[in-house]
């Protein structure tokens, strides 16, 4: 351990910890560490040559030692910023216990297994033994179930949507690394024995396949199938073109009401996308009982979704949630029918969320999406809606922006153009080319906008300032629940949805006592 290098990871730490988001000790910073880790120590194992006679200090213990040494040298700064900006929260430290710290332990072991066996392209190996890892078991998950959170033996845990801000240490990640450490000690046990058909790369694979597979086998804890939801949401209603599944807690003729809903939304959104639904086909919708179900049973708290690469259409929203956003999901299921082929949809997110904000106009109840947009003393340029067309534009925004000018300028190409140019540019994920030139579609926009102006009052200006001054999570500091009165508030919010107003009681008491007596409190 050479103090030079210590002190250059330390540097680097320093520096990460100004990133946005993955900046921060949480679950995020955890996923980027961990995949980090995992490749550098793997290749860097596979790479070592092997001798009769290994000095004490190359030992694979004592190289594993300084493996933990450089990660815990990068991660202290990032902690230590945290603590200083008063973002640290302790869930982080135990995503970073459960997440590089494991992954660091498996990727050392694979890459000093691949080194014993004196294959030809020993990092060529290793490098592909864990990009199966990293991205095969995550392909497994996330093209067979209908979930947004991910354990992953590479990477660790990612929670789902970033909108989400509020992301605990879920106890099913324990559950999980039980089968990382099966696969250790099953690494452990090959580099020991002396058979080479033991060693042979088809049982490699094999050990890696079954490592992904094990979670289907966790009876709902790790993986949660179509099944295993309509067990817990064990409600249902079926009508025309629908099948509801929903928890219990919701009374059965308010879920009759929405059935009904869900088929007036259909009907209409069809017709105006001019659009054959298939005969027979049923879309399903997962109703939960409140967000926290939610986040629990699929990871996604805050949001709902509609997982469109999936053969089964289907639409996953909180109880709360469906008055606010059971058009817009319907939307994204609706356009799974001009979709592309390779998961039903388009990589173009202005077009996918622009759509189902232009059909819905559910933003404000005052407010039309061009009066909030049109309020605004300077539109979007055209610089800044071909940022926003880009690949990460969208989430480089605001939820606030993004979502209202995407509807504004998506209404906008609906109502002046034919409706099949729009799906052709959903499909293709770019712009028809039957549309003019984007200067001049922003320029009509504009003069759209213009005309809209001179019917907004102080109220539109109000909503306007409240969506477009939100922060993006990339701008905000600590965005994983690190506000103390945010984090007691979701907790009470909780026991108050429960009906468990002792509890909520209880909680505002010590929260009187503890808290700084200052108004934000």
């Amino acid at each position: 351990i050479r103090v030079p290098t210590l002190f250059i990871i330390f540097l680097c730490g320093l520096f990460w910890s100004f990133v946005p988001l993955f900046g921060h000790f949480h679950v995020d910073f955890a996923f980027i560490s961990a995949l980090g880790i995992s490749f550098i120590v793997a290749v860097h194992e596979a790479g070592l040559k092997r001798s009769l006679f290994t000095p004490l200090k190359n030992t694979f213990l004592y190289r594993l030692y300084n493996y933990f040494i450089w990660l815990l040298v990068f991660s202290i700064p990032v902690a230590l910023h945290d603590i200083i900006r008063g973002a640290y929260v302790w869930g982080g430290f135990g995503f970073w216990c459960s997440g590089p710290v494991f992954s660091l332990i498996l990727s050392a072991i694979i890459g000093r297994f691949i080194s014993l066996q004196s294959y030809k392209w020993p990092r060529f190996v290793a490098i592909s033994a864990l990009l199966f890892l990293a991205i095969g078991g995550w392909l497994v998950v996330f093209l067979s179930v209908p979930q947004l959170f991910y354990f992953n033996h590479i990477w660790g845990f990612w929670p789902g949507p970033i909108y989400d801000t509020t992301v605990r240490f879920p106890l099913n990640y324990l559950w999980f690394r039980l089968i990382t450490l099966v696969l250790i000690f099953g690494f452990l046990a090959l580099s020991q024995t002396s058979s080479r058909r033991l060693a042979s790369p088809g049982i490699i694979f094999a050990l890696l396949f079954l490592a992904v597979l094990l979670p289907f086998f966790s009876h709902g804890t790790l993986t949660r199938t179509e099944k295993s939801l309509q067990k817990t949401l064990s409600q249902s209603v079926e009508t025309e073109h629908f099948e509801l599944f929903a928890s219990v807690h919701i009374p059965r003729e308010e879920l009759e009401e929405w059935a009904l809903r869900h088929e007036f939304y259909f009907q209409s959104q069809i017709e105006l996308l001019e659009i054959e639904w298939p005969k027979n086909r049923k879309i399903h919708s997962y109703i939960y009982r409140d967000a926290w179900q939610k986040q629990q049973l699929v990871g996604a708290k805050e949001t709902s979704f509609v997982p469109i690469w999936l053969s089964q259409d289907q639409l996953h929203i909180a109880y709360e949630h469906l008055p606010h956003v059971l058009e817009h999901e319907m939307v994204h299921v609706i356009s799974k029918q001009f979709g592309n082929i390779l998961f039903n949809g388009s990589w173009n997110l202005v077009l996918v969320e622009g759509l189902a904000e232009a059909i819905t106009q559910n933003t404000s109840s005052h407010s039309t999406l061009d009066q909030l947009v049109a309020v605004k003393p300077e539109y979007p340029t055209v610089d800044q809606m071909s940022s926003l067309f880009g690949l990460f534009g969208f989430y480089t925004q605001s939820s606030g922006f993004s979502y209202t000018v995407a509807g504004s300028f998506v209404n906008f190409l609906i109502d002046n153009y034919p409706i099949d140019l729009l799906k052709e540019s959903y499909k293709k994920s770019s712009l028809s080319e039957g549309y003019p030139l984007m200067d001049q579609l922003v320029d009509q926009w504009h003069d759209r906008l213009e005309y809209e102006k001179a019917l907004t009052d102080s109220l539109d200006r109000r909503r306007s300032e409240q969506l477009f001054g939100y922060e993006s999570i990339w701008e905000q500091d600590g965005p994983r629940n690190h506000n103390l009165p945010a984090a007691i508030l979701d907790q009470w919010a909780y026991h108050w949805a429960r009906s468990d107003t002792l509890a909520a009681l209880d909680l505002l008491v010590t929260t009187f006592k503890t808290l700084p007596k200052q108004p934000s409190y």
